[in-house]
C-alpha cells in the first residue's frame, strides 16, 4: 500500500466521531483477522497499521465495506473516489514510464507513489462540485422543468384520441364542453358558461388536464423527459468548454453558454465564486458525476409525487399554466359580446375587432329593462340598425347601437364586426 493510499484511509478515520470509531473497530474485529483485544487498545493510527498488516493493499476495500455497513454513505463514496483516482494516477504514470523507458521529468524516482495533485486538492474539487450542484444547478434545473412543463402538458393534450378537442379549431373544444353540460342537465353550469365564459372554459380545460395527467403517470413522464433533456445539454456544455482555463473562467463560461436555458440563483452563484478553489479538469469530472446523481434524485422525486391532489397543486403553481395556454391558443382573447355573451373567435390576443361567426339572442344573458321579458333581438342586427339600448354603463340612458363602441368599459374596448350575411342565430 502506498503512502498516499494510507493518507486517504487515515483521513477517512479522522472523519468518524468517537462513537462511530468505536463501532468501526467492533465491525472490523468481526472479520476475525484482527482481535478485538488489539483494537480496543489502538488509536486511529494504530488501527490503520493493524489493517495494513492484516489486509495489505486490500485495507481500503475492507474500510469501504465497513463504512457502507455503518450507513456512512457519503464518507464511503468519498473514500471510493479518492482510491480510484489514486489507482488511475498510478496506472497512467506507469504507462508513461513504460513508453519513455524511464521516469517522467520532475517525478520522484519512487514513481509508484506519484500522483498529479494531492488528495486535499481532489477532495476540494469534490466538495466544490457538490456545492455547485446543490446550490446552483439543482434550483436552476427545477426552475427549467417548471417553466417548460406547462407547454409540454398543453402539447400533450393535443395527442391521442382526444387530441381533436384541443386542435387549432375552437369549435371542437366548445362542442365537447357543451355536450358535457347537456349531459349534466344542470342549468347553473350553463349559466356560468354564458356569463363568465373565459373563467368557466379555463376551469373546464384544467379539469380535463388533471384527469388526463392522472392517467398512466403522464405528468411524471413529461417532467422526467424535460429533466433528461436539460441534463444532456448541461453535460454537453461541460464537455465542450476548455479545461485549460482557471476554475472561475470555467464557471463563467458554463453559465454564459446556458444562459438561454437556465437561470442560476444569483446569491448562491456569487457566494460560490468567492469560495471557489479547485482544479478545473477534476472539478469538471466531479461535476458530471454530481449532475448525474442530481438527475436520478429529481427523477425519483417526480415519480414519487402522484395523485390528483399533487397534480392539481403542481399545475396551479406552474408559471405557464397549461389550461391558460390552451385557452389562449384556441379561444383567443376570451372577450364576450357585451350584448349576447358570445365569445370572440378571432385568434390570438392582438386584434382590433372582435368577431364571432354566430351570435345568439340576447335572452341568453339578459331581459328588457322595464318589462323583464327575455330579449330575442340579435345583436349583430341591432348594431347596424337605428335602435337604441341602455345599461348601467350608459348611465341608464338610451344610447344608439351604432355607437356602442363609444360608451362603457365593456362596449368601448374594441368594436364587434357586424353580421350582415348568413344565419345569425
Amino acid at each position: 500500500m502506498t503512502a498516499d493510499q494510507k493518507k486517504v484511509l487515515r483521513y477517512t478515520l479522522d472523519n468518524l466521531t468517537k462513537k462511530e470509531f468505536k463501532r468501526f473497530i467492533h465491525l472490523l474485529s468481526d472479520r476475525e483477522r484482527i482481535t478485538l483485544g488489539l483494537l480496543e487498545e489502538a488509536d486511529r493510527d494504530d488501527t490503520l497499521e493493524l489493517m495494513v498488516q492484516a489486509y495489505s493493499s486490500g485495507a481500503g476495500d475492507v474500510m469501504l465495506s465497513i463504512l457502507k455497513e455503518m450507513q456512512q454513505n457519503d464518507l464511503a463514496m468519498k473514500l471510493e473516489r479518492c482510491l480510484e483516482s489514486l489507482l488511475q494516477d498510478a496506472h497512467e504514470t506507469k504507462c508513461k514510464v513504460t513508453e519513455t523507458g524511464g521516469v517522467p521529468p520532475g517525478v520522484h524516482h519512487n514513481w509508484h507513489g506519484f500522483k498529479r495533485f494531492t488528495i486535499g486538492e481532489k477532495d476540494q474539487c469534490w466538495k466544490r462540485a457538490s456545492q455547485f450542484t446543490e446550490t446552483c444547478m439543482k434550483p436552476a434545473v427545477e426552475d427549467y422543468v417548471s417553466k417548460h412543463l406547462g407547454y409540454a402538458i398543453a402539447d400533450q393534450m393535443k395527442m391521442g384520441d382526444e387530441g381533436l378537442t384541443y386542435s387549432t379549431q375552437t369549435h371542437y373544444l366548445l362542442c365537447d364542453l357543451l355536450k358535457q353540460r347537456l349531459h349534466d342537465k344542470l342549468f347553473p353550469k350553463y349559466k356560468d358558461y354564458t356569463q363568465s365564459h373565459e373563467t368557466y372554459v379555463k376551469n373546464w380545460i384544467k379539469e380535463q388536464i388533471i384527469k388526463k395527467m392522472s392517467s398512466g403517470e403522464q405528468m411524471q413522464r413529461l417532467e422526467t423527459a424535460l429533466l433528461s433533456e436539460i441534463v444532456k445539454k448541461i453535460t454537453a456544455t461541460i464537455t465542450s468548454i476548455s479545461k485549460d482555463m482557471d476554475i472561475e473562467e470555467f464557471i463563467s463560461q458554463f453559465c454564459s453558454d446556458l444562459k438561454y436555458q437556465l437561470v442560476f440563483p444569483r446569491d448562491a452563484l456569487n457566494n460560490f465564486m468567492i469560495l471557489i478553489n479547485a482544479r478545473t479538469d477534476q472539478f469538471a469530472i466531479n461535476l458530471k458525476e454530481f449532475i448525474k446523481e442530481m438527475e436520478s434524485h429529481l427523477a425519483q422525486g417526480y415519480a414519487n409525487k402522484t395523485g390528483i391532489s399533487h397534480i392539481t397543486e403542481r399545475i396551479t403553481q406552474l408559471p405557464s399554466k397549461p389550461h391558460e395556454l390552451l385557452f389562449n391558443r384556441l379561444c383567443g382573447c376570451g372577450k364576450q359580446c357585451p350584448f349576447c355573451g358570445t365569445p370572440c373567435e378571432a385568434g390570438g390576443q392582438n386584434h382590433r375587432t372582435h368577431f364571432s361567426s354566430i351570435h345568439r339572442p340576447r335572452a341568453f344573458i339578459g331581459h328588457h329593462w322595464d318589462s323583464k321579458k327575455l330579449m330575442i333581438d340579435i345583436c349583430t342586427t341591432s348594431v347596424i340598425s337605428d335602435l337604441r339600448f341602455k345599461s348601467s354603463e350608459t348611465g341608464d340612458k338610451l344610447h344608439p347601437y351604432k355607437l356602442h363602441t363609444l360608451t362603457g368599459r365593456s362596449h368601448e374596448t374594441r368594436a364587434w364586426r357586424p353580421q350582415t350575411t348568413g344565419n345569425t342565430c
